[in-house]
């Protein structure tokens, strides 16, 4: 065979699957078009430990939406779905897309918090973006909790970023502690952290009654390290809870009080 032959065939072979791909692309195209929506599924994409939403959650927030069993597939606005669960405050992200069979598909990524804020009788979580969201009735998280004379200016349902500078740089401090404490480990040994009217923080260990005046939450490692110190050469000269108080802000520094 000439090799003329063989390249005329060759493009008409080319020629011929191309346009039975287009055929293939255009029959499920017309079959997706005249489909209805069949009905939903969720997935959630992230830590199992989270437990912030639920299938029956994002079915009943899909209420807001309105009627979409029956609808035509082409009619579903998987952009206004996505818009609508992506606000509720316990969810960071949602991407929503309809199945060959008809199904709108939700894959939910929840927020993760890393501290609890209880301010009076208001609580709320932050992410460790800044992100505050309110508490949620379904699921209560074990993250380090804030107490006391939290600076920010929020209620407990506010969801987004704080509105001041100085609002976001204190909050985005806080986060830096803890998680310095969750990653040094020293998380297990501090249960909670109060902000004194001063603006102080005041860390609270698992055990004992001391209570380590911390100062702002900025040289965070150095202030570890005196509290470390008392517990290798301070705490062992004494009966357990003989200083009450512990002050750690200066620097060389650790004064005990009865």
């Amino acid at each position: 065979m000439k090799q003329s032959v063989r390249n005329i065939l060759t493009v008409s072979i080319g020629i011929l699957l191309a346009a039975l791909y287009i055929l293939t692309l255009t029959a499920e195209r017309s079959h997706t078009r005249a489909q209805s929506c069949q009905g939903l599924k969720v997935s959630i994409t992230d830590s199992a430990a989270l437990r912030f939403v639920s299938e029956e959650d994002i079915a009943r927030y899909m209420d807001e939406y309105g009627p979409y069993v029956g609808k035509l597939v082409e009619d579903v606005d998987l952009g206004k779905i996505e818009e609508i669960l992506s606000a509720k405050s316990a969810i960071r992200s949602c991407e929503a897309y309809i199945d060959r069979d008809g199904y709108i598909h939700t894959e939910i990524v929840q927020r993760e918090p890393i501290i609890r804020f209880q301010k009076g009788d208001i609580g709320f979580y932050a992410d460790e973006m800044g992100y505050l969201f309110p508490l949620q009735k379904s699921y209560t998280s074990r993250v380090p909790i804030i107490d006391g004379a939290i600076p920010l200016n929020v209620d407990g349902n506010f969801k987004g970023k704080p509105a001041s500078e100085e609002e976001n740089l204190w909050l985005t401090r806080i986060i830096g502690l803890t998680t310095h404490l969750q990653r040094t480990g020293w998380s297990k040994r501090i249960s909670q952290i109060s902000v004194l009217p001063d603006g102080n923080l005041v860390l609270i260990p698992t055990e004992g009654k001391e209570r380590f005046l911390f100062g702002t939450p900025t040289r965070i490692g150095e202030k570890l390290l005196r509290i470390a110190s008392y517990y290798e050469a301070v705490e062992p000269a004494h009966d357990k809870g003989y200083y009450s108080s512990v002050d750690v802000r200066f620097d060389k520094q650790i004064i005990c009080k009865k």
